[in-house]
C-alpha cells in the first residue's frame, strides 16, 4: 500500500462528561485507565470534525490546522494515525444511526458509537477512535483578559488607540462578551468505549477596535467607542492550537513531546471507495 504521513478516507453532537480529580491524602496515584489506553494503543484513527453536529461556518477554514495538529502530537508518541475523511465518516455515522433507530435500542451516542466502531473495525484494524469537534462560545473578557475553557488569552488591539490608553477605557468599560473557538475530543476504544471526553479552549476569534473622537478642542471631551470584529482567518495562532490539542489528549498521551527517535511513524493509506461502501 502506499504510505503517507497522513490519510484522509471519503459521528447527535457530543454529551460533554467531566470528571474532576479528587484531593486525597496518601501515595501518588497510579497511572488512570486513559493514560494505560493511551500507552497500549498503537493505531489511533481519528473521525471527521463535527461529522455529527453542524461546523461553526467561521471554523470551516481551521480544521485542516487543528487536525495537522493532532496527527503530529500523536504521531510524535509514537503513534500511527489515520484520518477519516468527512464523506466517509459522515456516510458510516448516519448507516449506525439507522441501524441503531431500527433496532429498536435507545437512540444516544453511546449505542451509535458502538455500531460505528464496528463498522470502521470490519474494514481497517485501529487500537482507539478519535472523535473530535471545533464549536464558538462566549468568553468573559475583564481588562484585556479572557479565560476559558482551561486557557488564557490577552485581547488583541488592532486599530484605534494603543494598549497603554486602551487598559485605561477598559477599566471604565467593565466586562465584555467575546467569541472564543474550542476543541472538544470524545476518545473511544475500538469497542466504541468512552476512554475520555474533554475540552479545551484554543484561540479567540474577534478582536477589539478603539475609536476616540475629541470634541471641543483642547478642552473638549473624547467619545470612546469598543467594536468587537471577526478575525479572518478565525484561528491562525499554530503555537496556541498545538497547546490546545496537548491539553484536550492529555492525559491520553501527556503535554510533553517525547524525545526524536530515528525512525518516523507512517500513516497507512485506505481508498476512499472501501470507507463509503461500508455505510450502504
Amino acid at each position: 500500500m502506499h504510505k503517507t504521513r497522513s490519510r484522509w478516507l471519503p459521528l447527535w453532537f457530543l454529551a460533554v462528561a467531566f470528571v474532576l480529580p479528587s484531593c486525597a491524602s496518601g501515595p501518588p496515584p497510579g497511572p488512570s485507565p486513559a493514560q494505560i489506553a493511551g500507552t497500549n494503543a498503537k493505531t489511533i484513527l481519528i473521525a471527521p470534525f463535527n461529522v455529527v453536529s453542524s461546523l461553526p461556518p467561521e471554523l470551516e477554514g481551521s480544521t485542516r490546522m487543528v487536525s495537522t495538529a493532532l496527527v503530529e502530537h500523536l504521531e510524535a508518541h509514537g503513534k500511527k494515525v489515520s484520518v477519516i475523511g468527512f464523506r466517509a465518516g459522515r456516510d458510516l455515522w448516519r448507516a449506525a444511526t439507522k441501524e441503531v433507530r431500527e433496532s429498536g435500542e435507545k437512540r444516544n451516542f453511546e449505542n451509535a458509537a458502538r455500531v460505528y466502531t464496528r463498522m470502521i473495525g470490519e474494514q481497517i484494524e485501529f487500537d482507539v477512535l478519535l472523535v473530535p469537534s471545533l464549536f464558538i462560545q462566549n468568553a468573559k473578557m475583564r481588562g484585556l483578559r479572557v479565560e476559558w475553557d482551561g486557557t488564557t488569552q490577552k485581547m488583541k488591539i488592532r486599530k484605534g488607540i494603543n494598549s497603554k490608553r486602551a487598559n485605561l477605557y477598559l477599566g471604565n468599560y467593565g466586562t465584555l462578551n467575546v467569541r472564543a473557538a474550542s476543541i472538544f475530543v470524545k476518545i473511544l476504544d475500538r469497542d466504541g468505549n468512552s476512554i475520555q471526553t474533554k475540552r479545551s479552549g484554543l484561540e479567540l476569534i474577534q478582536h477589539l477596535e478603539w475609536s476616540v473622537k475629541h470634541k471641543g478642542g483642547y478642552s473638549g471631551t473624547e467619545d470612546v467607542k469598543q467594536v468587537l470584529r471577526n478575525n479572518s482567518p478565525a484561528i491562525e495562532d499554530k503555537e496556541r492550537v498545538r497547546a490546545g490539542v496537548r491539553a484536550v489528549l492529555s492525559p491520553f498521551v501527556s503535554e510533553e513531546i517525547p524525545t526524536p527517535t530515528s525512525e518516523t511513524p507512517e500513516v497507512e493509506v485506505v481508498p476512499e471507495k472501501a470507507g463509503a461502501a461500508g455505510a450502504s
